[in-house]
């Protein structure tokens, strides 16, 4: 009887160390396959579009009811940009809905900016600035936060003689 259960066990046994070496062997396959194509995307070929873009740096200044953000291009030829997506939000009222606006890449312009309209004034909005090629965004920022606040306007000055 201990016999039949030996050779049973045994049975089973190989059966999974032979299952287990197919399966080794499915992911070594496809781990060279994967480690091949993240060697091959590392590659300098000459491609200018080789590379995610890297990371912007965007800057915010408050108004009345908008927020005026800027930042300079961060570019290499292996890491080109298209366009930018400006996000904005406000992280406290806005249900987690992120807003955005599209900005084009001018040619041989490195300042950008562009002003967000029609915000809340005393709230504070996170913006944050990414950069887009066609291998898609790149590195999200941590973003700057700014509080549109309305403007001192028509202060009237009484001159005492």
């Amino acid at each position: 009887m201990y016999i039949k259960q030996g050779i049973g066990f045994l049975i089973v046994v190989g059966i999974l160390f032979a299952y287990y070496i197919k399966k080794r062997e499915q992911f070594e396959l496809l781990g060279n396959v994967i480690l091949k194509d993240i060697k091959d995307n590392d590659k300098d070929n000459g491609n200018t579009k080789d590379r995610k873009p890297l990371q912007q740096l965007g800057n915010v200044i408050a108004g009345d009811g908008q927020l005026l953000v800027f930042w300079q291009l961060n570019e290499t030829t292996q890491h080109p940009i298209e366009y930018f997506i400006i996000q904005y939000y406000n992280p406290m009222n806005d249900s987690g809905i992120i807003h955005s606006k599209i900005v084009p890449i001018i040619k041989n312009k490195t300042e950008y900016s562009v002003i967000i309209n029609d915000l809340d004034n005393d709230e504070q909005y996170l913006v944050q600035v990414v950069g887009v090629n066609e291998r898609g965004m790149g590195q999200i920022e941590k973003g700057t936060t700014g509080i549109p606040r309305k403007s001192i306007h028509n202060v009237s000055t009484t001159f005492i003689e």
